[in-house]
């Protein structure tokens, strides 16, 4: 018997693996491109990725956070860590050992906005 309130057949767990493969590889794309475009000597360029939701006592939704400088030879880059996400975000052992292995650092309160941060080259 079919169920009237199903939204159809279920979708190949390898199908959607394989599409949301590609829908990375777009974002890596498109924001490797924008960041190329950010120049401002200073750090005046900015952009903010976060997800809907305030910020409050108890802290913020996750956020990543990349600046230009150095004439928009240098990208600093910054993902909020525990010590500010509101506590369904907070990352385990394991997530904050996978952003050590790749080169971040910080995580803690003396890091301004509690990031982990890093400078990166940009591809430009």
């Amino acid at each position: 018997m079919t169920n009237p309130n199903h939204g159809g057949t279920p979708a190949d767990p390898q199908d959607f693996g394989h599409e949301l493969d590609e829908l990375w590889e777009k974002l890596e794309v498109d924001l490797t491109a924008y960041l190329s475009t950010m120049v401002d000597p200073d750090e005046g360029d900015h952009l903010l990725i976060e997800l809907p939701g305030s910020s409050d006592d108890a802290g913020c939704p996750p956020y990543a956070q990349f600046a230009a400088f150095g004439q928009g030879r240098m990208i600093r880059a910054e993902v909020s860590g525990n010590a500010y996400l509101t506590p369904q975000y907070v990352l385990g052992e394991g997530g904050g050992e996978f952003f050590t292995m790749m080169g971040w650092h910080g995580d803690d309160d003396a890091e301004e906005n509690g990031a982990w941060g890093t400078i990166r080259s940009s591809l430009a």
